[in-house]
């Protein structure tokens, strides 16, 4: 995983004149981590695929999103 300066200096490096728009920078989840949240809302590394589907499908994406 790279930090965010790093991707910052590599898209400004490859900009080629192709399409360009700005994106917004920083965490739009929240401002502090929280392991029982996280524990709440990720997936258990057993999850079934059909399990992960139904997860998926209850914030709104398809099986498709998740693998895209």
């Amino acid at each position: 995983m790279s930090s965010p300066k790093s991707s910052l200096s590599w898209r400004k490096s490859v900009q080629l004149g192709g399409p360009y728009w700005k994106v917004k920078l920083g965490r739009r989840d929240s401002k502090t981590a929280s392991m029982n949240a996280a524990v709440k809302t990720l997936p258990s590394v057993t999850s079934t695929v059909s399990q992960l589907i139904q997860r998926f499908k209850s914030k709104g994406l398809s099986a498709t999103d998740m693998v895209a």
